[in-house]
């Protein structure tokens, strides 16, 4: 009897090799004093200690199948679901059409009304759930999926508590933080980059460095993150400080030699935080800083391993190159600058990652137009209104308010200078209604108002020079 039940659950492995299907229930007629019974067994794809069953299950005359059968394959489902969201954690690359598939399938996995599911069973699936809506949210520039995700994590919280659960509630706090976190830097408002902040701190209450370093280092950095949002649209730098402090705090325990594209993450993160503090300070000395950890981090993060991840740093050494070359005479570091972005878009296009194509078609805006308030032609300031113009498209007010209007003051101080260069009302009018687009979303304490304020009053002394002069 047993080499049969191990002959048939070899069998089952090839069919599901070949077939490409993730679990197959199969058995066989008893016969026992005249009467007939099946006998049911399970083989799952995946490995584990569900992924082949006990041959308990035997129908009643009406082919109904017992309480154990429904117990025994929500253990099963909730293996082929784990396996499955493995791709998720794949960092850098892009995941979009592998995610939306998974979520529907999981979606339907969740709300089959037969399913007698333990609630550790449904927080299992419900946290795979949370995981790819999170992921479509980030790559797609999908607020909905973030919402979606944050109020799945929500869930899982209710069945992983902090006394059952406690690593499990960890991950969740941890991950509802990246949730909240994107969210937050798609808005004008700070309320979800703070409530990031508290769930990246409730969670290091359980994720301690003595129990779990890695899971410690993880979250000490994604609490780096949300502080560097916050940080940016501060007026002060002590929030930024709070940012440098936890991402090195992370790279005590993400070392190269251990979790080499980890510790690359992190170097790419304290490398933008090394920037904002550099843009605002007198002294290069943080930017140089910046650009030294941006190189650092494209020494694991390479096109070829992590196309995205890759692309991302790109832009930000592109950034850094930026807010360099502005200080200096040469234009060396602003010709790198626009190099640097160029490359990030091979990788970042609006087809794959829209939000993050529209980020760079604005970055390199503004590293163009800084070219050409130098140059005596034209053609880069002309490129610099093409590459906002573009960027606008995905940036839009509704989706990311505060993007929106960081690059409509790109885009109306490009057409400020073309527009005193020309002698042109109409292009100086178009500046000043760029301008004050970004000032009705720009906050009152926002770090970047007042200079726009100040371009705004620039156009309007230009206009009103024209009008006097008989401009046309």
């Amino acid at each position: 009897m047993q080499d049969s039940v191990e002959a048939g659950h070899r069998q089952a492995r090839e069919f599901l090799k070949t077939s490409h299907a993730d679990a197959l229930l199969w058995g066989s007629v008893l016969k026992v004093s005249g009467k007939e019974a099946m006998q049911l067994r399970w083989t799952a794809s995946a490995e584990g200690p569900a992924a082949t069953g006990s041959g308990r299950y035997q129908a009643d005359p009406d082919l109904n199948l017992p309480p154990l059968f429904w117990s025994d394959l929500g253990k099963v489902i909730g293996l082929i679901v784990t396996t499955r969201s493995s791709f998720l954690y794949e960092s850098g690359t892009y995941l979009v059409d592998r995610i939306r598939p998974f979520i529907s399938s999981v979606r339907q996995i969740l709300a089959n009304p037969q399913a007698n599911w333990s609630d550790d069973d449904r927080a299992g699936l419900t946290f795979a759930l949370a995981q790819a809506l999170n992921g479509l949210g980030a790559q797609a520039g999908d607020n909905q999926a973030l919402k979606d995700s944050a109020e799945q994590y929500r869930q899982v919280l209710a069945f992983w508590t902090r006394d059952s659960k406690k690593l499990e509630w960890a991950a969740a706090q941890n991950n509802l933080g990246t949730a909240l976190q994107c969210l937050g830097e798609r808005e004008s408002t700070t309320k979800n980059l703070h409530l990031a902040v508290a769930a990246y701190q409730q969670a290091l209450e359980e994720y301690t460095r003595e129990k779990v370093p890695l899971s410690w280092a993880t979250t000490k950095n994604n609490l780096g993150n949300a502080l560097l949002a916050l940080g940016e649209r501060e007026s002060g730098t002590d929030t930024l400080h709070l940012a440098v402090a936890a991402y090195q705090q992370a790279l005590e325990e993400r070392t190269r030699d251990k979790v080499p594209l980890e510790w690359a993450a992190t170097q790419n993160n304290l490398g933008g935080a090394r920037l904002i503090l550099g843009e605002r300070e007198s002294g290069p000395e943080n930017l140089h800083l910046a650009v030294a950890a941006y190189n650092q981090a494209l020494k694991e993060r390479t096109r070829k391993k992590v196309p995205l991840d890759w692309a991302r740093t790109q832009n930000n050494l592109g950034a850094a190159l930026e807010s360099l070359g502005e200080r200096e005479p040469e234009l060396e570091n602003l010709h790198l600058a626009v190099a640097a972005y160029n490359q990030a878009l091979e990788e970042r296009t609006r087809q794959k990652v829209p939000v993050d194509w529209a980020m760079t078609q604005s970055n390199l805006g503004s590293a163009l137009r800084k070219l050409g308030e130098r140059e005596s032609g034209s053609e880069n300031l002309h490129l610099a209104m093409a590459a906002n113009r573009q960027a606008l498209e995905e940036y839009t007010r509704d989706k990311v308010p505060l993007d929106w209007a960081a690059t409509q003051r790109n885009l109306g101080t490009a057409l400020l200078e073309l527009g005193k260069r020309e002698s042109s009302r109409a292009l100086l009018r178009d500046a000043e209604t760029a301008l004050n687009n970004a000032l009705s979303v720009f906050p009152s304490d926002y770090y970047h108002r007042p200079r726009a304020e100040a371009e705004l009053k620039q156009v309007q002394r230009e206009i009103a020079a024209l009008q006097a002069s008989g401009g046309k």
